[in-house]
């Protein structure tokens, strides 16, 4: 398998949600725990346009899930949430508009591209308020994959106009199953 990249827009906003949501003594704990590889994102502002290796944004979550978290990996799923909501509307501004959710869960391939490589993603819309999303060719760490996919899911619902959103990881690679895929329900 190829090496597995990261936008920089993702490295950047992990730095900004501990901030906002801990603080700058935490984020400052965060960064002296995690490796000088990857602490450089923690501390200087990443290119948002470069790509990176997965292994560091996985150095930083794994640092933010121990220090900041307490090592409740439950809390990725509101962190890649918080994470979708700060890039997806300023960069698909009349797709959210415009869209509703099984409209905008469609067009999740074109997104994926834009923050991770390689791979894809395909929703299948089954009914109105239920559809399912599928990565394929990559796997990610277990708990991206759980929860901070699962997050982010969730944020694409809600930013198009789903209510009462629920988002579950139905099946894993990490489980034996041959593929990754996340259920949204949604009225």
């Amino acid at each position: 398998m190829r090496t597995q990249r990261v936008k920089g827009s993702l490295m950047a906003a992990r730095p900004r949600y501990v901030r906002e949501t801990w603080g700058e003594d935490t984020l400052r704990r965060v960064a002296e725990a995690t490796a000088p590889v990857a602490r450089r994102h923690l501390e200087d502002e990443p290119v948002t346009m470069a790509w990176f290796p997965l292994e560091e944004m996985v150095e930083i979550d794994q640092r933010i899930i121990e220090v900041a978290m307490d090592g409740d990996l439950r809390q990725m799923q509101p962190f890649g949430a918080t994470i979708a909501s700060y890039d997806l509307p300023t960069i698909y501004r009349a797709l959210y508009r415009l869209g509703t959710p099984a409209f905008v869960l469609k067009s999740i391939g074109v997104a994926y591209r834009q923050y991770l490589r390689p791979g894809w993603a395909r929703t299948e819309v089954h009914e109105k308020g239920r559809a399912t999303v599928t990565i394929g060719e990559a796997i990610y760490p277990r708990y991206l994959c759980k929860y901070g996919i699962a997050g982010w899911v969730e944020s694409a619902i809600t930013l198009s106009g789903g209510e009462d959103v629920a988002v579950a990881h139905v099946e894993c690679l990490h489980e034996g199953d041959e593929r990754c895929r996340w259920e949204g329900r949604w009225r």
